[in-house]
Formats: structure tokens, C-alpha cells, sequence
């Protein structure tokens, strides 16, 4: 019988003093690496391959002993150091002195998936025409001028004409991709015109970056007659991109020199990621949302990140023991993907994967599986984790592991599985003080009849008032199992709640979710009905009160620039692809665009917005952008689960209330006399404030600097501006209740 050497030399026995380790399900991917590793080099001595890491530590000596253990130190934020280590040595470096926790570096994923033609109305829908078109009452239009807006993604084509101003140049300021050497991996910068120019795609099977990047972003207008305007909400921002491996790692270092080069332009940044995963606590305290948490606390960058595709999946749960019952059963069951991301070749897949088990705090919780005989109802076999500890139930010679306890050889898992186990490790994790669970998970029926008859069920028992969190993890993009009821009584099916992408709860990101601001073809997508939350966009409650996604954006079915790289790449499908909308430049190179769907197109709606009040007021933190984001958001027209914090963005809305305009989106509406700024002609301006006992007057370049600052006690104050250099500034008044700004020439 095959053996599965999954855990083999991991999990030596713990130390008297308490030290840190990898998490089980990280233990489990770096067992099956090394297998591979050895598989692929045997004995011929090749070069051991390297693991990215993540590592919070408690002093700047861990840095020392992280590097005695093998590692080698490439970026820190804060307490979070990013590092790479031999894969026989990643556990040493994890239990190094002075690691509070550790964690392999994780593939991320892109959210977003294709469909048909028809017509595009979201610029419409968030007021964004309105804003380009400078409406009453805004007194210029706003485009993102002055503000860095940078993209992570994949498949980014910098040559675009939507990234090119009137004049053919590239809008494209910095390009680096991260691209695998080996064993390991190397950046590659583009910082000049020339270097920009021949900047390739970091993936040429991908269009995803692109389309993210034009709606935050895109600048094209066609002059055809009637043709439509698919500009971006910052199509005067400067752009700055990160592409290439996408991983944890490679986001956090992208993110990084993205805003070190808006900090050394000295301009507002803005930073998009329409990537992620389901991994960790969703509270922040992880190491890579926890280094992303960093890098917005310094003031480098605001950050929207896309909460996800998995609103529908029945991968995840939230049992909130509030009600007296304090246990909660749900089937793990098989999906669609199960069988196709399987080695080798099973028999009756019935599950495979992992998922992530959480407590509000540190009260644990008692976490087992019940293999269950569906024709009787009667529980064949059962397994609780130790509480502080890891442990198994593993069909003959399936698991390979040194574990707390296991129970091996169990006469009845034997019968109904092979080459199978449940595998689990339960512990309170240094960094929040909360107790979890990871659980591995392999499935195997020996007979299509057992595959019918018998299921296993996780089982969590907790205390009255508990909160219990439960995450799942997809492999390969894929959910290879779901949480259901099957319609048995006491069993519950997952709602959906949990589904957020883990990133979205770093501290200090807007989160945003997905809604429908029109529908190409009802009688194909009958659950997008406009107006409302996409269904699939991700939610969930997070720890102390929170749910996610904090704001939502347009997402479903919206048109965006498609990269070249791809179109003429061999991924590229003629009968299946769709180019709506195609424009030949004037050296003949022809560009397209399509339809795209996904929290990833809401996310850089939500990033362009972002630039472009930034733009009005260089100012604004994170945490006021996605206030006025709130406040002046679109209701949803009927009430869903995944609904998110608030509404739906509304881009003019905002605008005016960050300009402080005639009362829309202002909550300080009521008062009678408005504040204003009038022009006097000659570079000179008059505040006028009638309710007001006092007014101060601030200019600003377009770039944030301030150059002029006064104030008066009175209700009006004359401002000569004649000795500013000539240029575009914002000028910005405010009397202590009511603020206001607006764009100003000087002559």
C-alpha cells in the first residue's frame, strides 16, 4: 500500500520553554514540498530548494538567531520580518529565540471570472460621468491628479494605449516584476520612459491585471462617434505597477517600493490588490496582514483590497452560540473540483483539503470528526483533537506523522476509507491570544457504495456566548469541499459567512465587496438583479463586531481594457474571448477591451475613487476616505446577506462632500449660510463664512505640499495668493463645522 509521507521529521517534540512553530497545515505543505524536493533530486546533490516566510519577533535579536538557524533577512515592517530559508532548515529558523509566530509565505489568488456583451452603465451608476464632466455643483473636474495609484496583479500589459496620455506617453511611472530564478526570485525595475517601453508582461496567459488597472486607471477615449467612455475614476494618476510571482511575500516587497516611490515624489498614494486568500484569523494579527497593517499605519499608502468570490462557496461558517445550543455539526462534503485536483487516481474522492478554526478569544473549543452511516443515522467512528496538541484518525499507512495521538488502524475509518485521514492541531496563537484549530483533511471511499452511504461531519462543541469562526482553504483556486447539512436534523449548512479574503481585515484596508449596476443578459444571470449585492461577492463577521466588506462597488459584468500580451498569447480563446470594444492606433497596433466580473473590478473602482477625492484634498487618510465612502454610499434596493458594512460607493456624492459642496453628502447641510470661496480676480480670493466666528485658509500644491496657511476671528478672509508660483493648487477653508475645497489657478 502507498505510503504519504506528509509530516515526516516536522513536528519534533516540544521544548520545556515555549517556542514558536508553524501552524499544522503549514507543516503539512512543507512535508510535501521536501517529498517533492527529494523525489526530483534524489541523491545527485542538487541545490536545496528555498521557502519564503513570514515571522513576527519580539526584539531585533531574533534577527540574528533567524539567521544562525539558515534564514536570510529581506524585508521588515514593523515587527514583521519577510525572510527565505532552506526547506530542511524552516523549522528551525520558526522556533529561533525571539519568534513569537511564523508562517510559509501563500499563494494568492485573482478574483474575478468572465461573461458576456451588452452595456456597461457603472460609471454611470457611482456618478463618475458626472464628476468627468465637472457637474454642478463641483467646480472642475477631479481625475486623481497628483496621486500615485499603484496595482498588484498579474498579467499587465504597462503598453496599453488606456495607460498612455493625449500625447502617447506612458501614465506608467514604475514597473517591477518579480520574476523565479531558480530557487529563488529577482526584481526587475522599470523607472524611465526607455525602460518602460520595453517592459514585458510578467504573464502573457492572464488579462486580469489590465482590466484591474483600467477601471482604477485607464485613460482612453475613443473620439468614434457614439463610441463609449470606459475611462477609469483616476485617469489622471500616475500609474505604478507590481506584477510577477504572487505570492504573500512578493505583494508585501511590491507594496513597499510602490510606496517608497510616491513618499519620494511626495504625493498621495494609493495602492490596489484584487488578490488574495482565505488563510488565518481575519483579524489582522497574522504576519502578512499584519505587515501590509504596517505600511498603511506609516502613512505610505491607502490600500483597497478585493473581499472576494466565495460569497456562494459553502466552504466557511460562523456559529455564534448565543442562543443556548452549543454545538455545531456540518457535512464534509465533496464539490465539482474535488476529484480534479486529487493525485494520483482516486477511487471516490469525498474530500481533500484544509480549513482553519477559530475562537473570539482565547476559549477553546472542542473540535471533532463523526464518521456517520447516512442509512441509519448512527455515528461508525469519532475523533476529537487534543485540545493543545495534534492528533489523527488515519486509515493503515495513509499518514506518516509524529503526532500527539493517532488513531491508526480504526477498524471501521479502515473499511469506509483509503489512503485517508483527518488530521488536526488545536492551540492559542501568540499573536491575538485566540484559540483555533487546523484541520486537514483527506477523503477517500473504498466502494461507490460507501462513498453514498457514509460522510463525515465536523463537530464543534463550544460555551454558551462563544463565537467560533470557520475558514476554508482552496487548493489550486479551487473548493474541494463544502460544509452542508444534507437535510439532516441538527446539521447546518454554511452560510457563506467567513468567506472574506483574509487581507481585507488587515488593519487600517478598505475592504470591497461587489454590486450590480446592470445586467447584459437577465434571463442567464437572474441572481444579478441591479442595484443589489452581486451573489457572489464575499462577507463575513469578523472578531470585536466587525463585518466586512466595509464598502462595495460596481463588479459585475464591467468593461475594461484587455492586455494585448494575452490576445496574441497561446491562453487566448477567438471563439470564447469576447473583444468588446477594439481601437487601431495610429502605428496600426490594434487594442481591445472586455467584460470582466468580480470583486476585482469593484476593488479598483473603489482605488480610483480613492485617487481621485485625493486629488481634491492630498490630505485625507485611509480612515476618512472610506468615512465619506460611507456615509454618502448607495442603499442597495433589497437586503442581502452579503450586503457588507455599507452601500455601494458613490464617486460625485463623495466628492462633494469631500469639496464641503452645498450640502450633498453633507452632514452639516442644515445650516443656512454655506461656507464659500469666491474669487476676486488677480490671484486673490475671499472666504466667506457668515455663521462662523472664525476661519483658517490653507493652500496646497497638487502634490500635498502646503504653501500658504492663514487665519482670521472674524467672517471673512482675503487671501492674495499673487506670490505663489503660477500653477494648479487646492485651496481648502475651514471654520470648525463646515469645511471646503476647490481647485485654483495661479496666473
Amino acid at each position: 500500500m502507498k505510503k504519504f509521507y506528509l509530516l515526516a521529521f516536522l513536528l519534533p517534540a516540544l521544548p520545556m520553554m515555549a517556542q514558536a512553530k508553524l501552524g499544522l497545515n503549514d507543516r503539512v505543505r512543507l512535508g510535501e514540498m521536501i517529498s517533492a524536493a527529494r523525489a526530483a533530486n534524489g541523491t545527485s546533490g542538487a541545490l536545496e530548494p528555498r521557502v519564503s516566510m513570514f515571522a513576527r519577533v519580539a526584539d531585533d535579536s531574533a534577527l540574528d538567531a533567524m539567521r544562525a538557524a539558515g534564514a536570510e533577512i529581506e524585508q521588515r515592517e514593523g515587527d514583521i520580518v519577510i525572510l527565505s530559508a532552506p526547506l530542511s532548515k524552516a523549522e528551525a529558523v520558526a522556533s529561533a529565540n525571539g519568534v513569537v509566530t511564523a508562517s510559509l509565505s501563500k499563494q494568492l489568488r485573482v478574483y474575478d471570472w468572465s461573461n458576456p456583451l451588452g452595456t456597461d452603465l457603472s460609471r454611470q451608476a457611482i456618478g463618475l460621468d458626472a464628476v468627468k464632466s465637472a457637474a454642478a455643483p463641483l467646480p472642475a473636474a477631479y481625475a486623481g491628479e497628483g496621486v500615485i495609484l499603484g496595482v498588484i496583479d498579474a498579467g499587465i500589459d504597462v503598453h496599453h494605449v488606456n495607460f498612455k496620455d493625449e500625447q502617447g506617453n506612458y501614465r506608467v511611472k514604475r514597473a517591477f516584476k518579480h520574476a523565479a530564478m531558480g530557487n529563488s526570485s529577482v526584481t526587475l525595475s522599470a523607472d524611465t520612459p526607455e525602460k518602460i517601453a520595453k517592459f514585458t508582461t510578467d504573464n502573457s496567459s492572464m488579462t486580469h491585471g489590465t482590466h484591474v488597472m483600467g477601471i482604477a486607471a485607464g485613460s482612453f477615449k475613443a473620439s468614434d462617434p457614439g463610441a463609449p467612455d470606459f475611462r477609469g475614476a483616476a485617469s489622471g494618476a500616475e500609474i505604478a505597477v507590481s506584477c510577477g510571482v504572487s505570492d504573500t511575500k512578493h505583494l508585501i516587497k511590491g507594496a513597499r517600493l510602490i510606496a517608497d516611490y510616491a513618499k519620494a515624489e511626495n504625493k498621495p498614494c494609493v495602492i490596489n490588490i484584487s488578490m488574495g486568500n482565505n488563510f488565518g484569523p481575519h483579524d489582522g494579527t497574522d504576519e502578512f496582514p499584519a505587515a501590509l497593517a504596517n505600511i498603511i499605519a506609516d502613512g505610505d499608502a491607502v490600500i483597497c483590497v478585493a473581499s472576494g468570490n466565495e460569497g456562494a462557496e459553502k466552504a466557511f461558517a460562523y456559529a455564534d452560540f448565543a442562543d443556548g445550543n452549543t454545538t455545531w455539526k456540518s457535512f464534509i462534503c465533496p464539490t465539482a473540483y474535488t476529484s480534479a485536483v486529487w493525485e494520483g487516481i482516486p477511487l471516490y474522492p469525498q474530500a481533500i483539503g484544509t480549513m482553519e478554526v477559530w475562537s473570539e478569544d482565547a476559549t477553546p473549543f472542542s473540535l471533532s470528526f463523526d464518521v456517520i452511516d447516512r442509512s441509519t443515522g448512527t455515528t461508525v467512528a469519532t475523533y476529537t483533537i487534543p485540545q493543545d496538541g495534534s492528533g489523527a484518525m488515519s486509515s493503515t499507512d495513509a499518514l506518516s506523522v509524529k503526532v500527539d495521538e493517532l488513531v491508526d488502524d480504526n477498524e471501521a475509518f479502515n473499511k469506509i476509507y483509503y489512503r485517508s485521514y483527518v488530521l488536526g492541531e488545536g492551540g492559542v496563537y501568540a499573536a491575538n491570544n485566540r484559540y483555533h484549530a487546523d484541520v486537514n483533511v483527506r477523503l477517500e471511499a473504498t466502494s461507490e457504495a460507501d462513498f453514498q452511504r457514509y460522510v463525515t461531519a465536523l463537530r464543534i462543541e463550544g460555551q454558551p456566548g462563544q463565537k467560533v469562526y470557520v475558514y476554508g482553504q482552496a487548493i489550486n483556486s479551487a473548493f474541494t469541499f463544502a460544509l452542508q447539512s444534507l437535510g439532516a436534523p441538527g446539521f447546518y449548512e454554511s452560510t457563506g459567512d467567513g468567506s472574506i479574503n483574509s487581507i481585507a481585515a488587515s488593519e487600517g484596508v478598505i475592504s470591497v465587496g461587489s454590486f450590480v449596476t446592470h445586467n447584459f443578459d437577465p434571463a442567464i444571470y437572474k441572481a444579478y438583479e441591479i442595484g443589489t449585492t452581486s451573489p457572489t461577492s464575499s462577507w463575513g463577521h469578523g472578531p470585536g463586531g466587525k463585518f466586512y466588506p466595509q464598502i462595495m462597488a460596481p463588479g459585475t459584468l464591467i468593461i475594461s481594457s484587455m492586455s494585448s500580451d494575452y490576445v496574441a498569447g497561446p491562453s487566448y480563446d477567438a471563439e470564447n474571448d469576447i473583444k468588446y470594444y477594439s481601437h487601431t492606433a495610429a502605428d496600426g497596433k490594434t487594442y481591445h477591451w472586455t467584460p470582466m466580473s468580480g470583486t476585482s473590478m469593484a476593488s479598483p473602482y473603489m482605488s480610483g475613487v480613492a485617487a481621485m477625492w485625493l486629488s481634491a484634498n492630498p490630505q485625507l487618510t485611509a480612515a476618512e476616505i472610506l468615512s465619506v465612502a460611507q456615509e454618502t454610499a448607495t442603499a442597495p434596493t433589497a437586503t442581502k446577506a452579503n450586503d457588507g458594512a455599507a452601500g455601494g460607493v458613490h464617486a460625485f456624492r463623495g466628492l462633494c462632500k469631500v469639496l464641503g459642496l452645498s450640502g450633498i453628502g453633507n452632514v452639516n447641510a442644515d445650516r443656512t449660510a454655506p461656507l464659500s470661496i469666491v474669487p476676486l480676480g488677480g490671484n486673490r480670493y475671499q472666504v466667506q463664512a457668515p455663521q462662523s466666528s472664525g476661519v483658517t485658509v490653507r493652500v496646497a500644491s497638487i502634490q500635498g505640499a502646503e504653501v500658504y496657511k492663514a487665519s482670521v476671528s472674524g467672517q471673512l478672509l482675503d487671501a492674495d495668493l499673487s506670490a505663489l508660483a503660477p500653477g494648479v493648487y487646492v485651496m481648502s477653508a475651514a471654520d470648525g463645522v463646515l469645511s471646503k475645497s476647490r481647485k485654483i489657478i495661479i496666473k
